[in-house]
């Protein structure tokens, strides 16, 4: 009897320094508002807003390689990946980590919604557009992961599909699915 007393006491003690130290590290592995620097298919500056432990709310801008695939086609538009340059963008959108890791990494689902000043898109060859498209709204769901190489450098990789609403330049509208990707490094400031 005297054993099973001490063998149980050694349990509750060993629980408390497991819960104990587990909670210790998870209270340095929240989310934290702060400003990030992109390179990659988005390049520009987000500020990530902590809503709680798992929520970060964030703004972007700057410039992105604007890429789509079109998984099917419909109505005048056929399948097909374009690349119609970079284009100045702006995005408002929420990421929620499960479980996050140091400097807002890991894995993670989001929702954004992205307009895209394509009218005055460059880096592109104009005789290879399908579409020559003005204006373009996005909203887009993604999956991704986040990678902290350092306490302020980040490798980031995220797929989304996008539900997209877009004007040519003659102010034809067209709208549907596509496929889009984002892959980039990020420095936190």
């Amino acid at each position: 009897m005297k054993t099973t007393l001490l063998t149980v006491k050694r349990v509750i003690l060993a629980t408390f320094v497991v819960f104990g130290i587990g909670h210790g590290l998870y209270a340095q592995d929240t989310l934290k508002s702060q400003w990030i620097g992109e390179l990659g298919t988005r390049n520009g500056v987000t500020y990530e807003q902590r809503l709680n432990d798992h929520f970060l709310m964030r703004y972007s801008g700057g410039l992105m390689a604007n890429m789509r695939l079109q998984p099917y086609g419909y109505g005048k538009f056929t399948v097909d990946f374009e690349y119609t340059g970079f284009a100045p963008y702006l995005s408002v959108g929420t990421r929620w980590y499960p479980f996050p890791q140091k400097n807002n990494s890991g894995f993670f689902l989001g929702l954004e919604a992205t307009y895209a000043h394509s009218a005055w898109k460059f880096l592109v060859d104009k005789s290879d557009l399908k579409y020559d498209l003005g204006y373009e709204f996005y909203l887009m769901p993604s999956v991704g992961y986040v990678y902290a190489v350092t306490d302020r450098l980040n490798l980031k990789v995220a797929l989304m599909p996008a539900v997209e609403l877009s004007f040519k330049r003659d102010g034809e509208p067209y709208w549907g699915p596509n496929l889009r990707g984002d892959i980039g490094v990020t420095y936190t400031f």
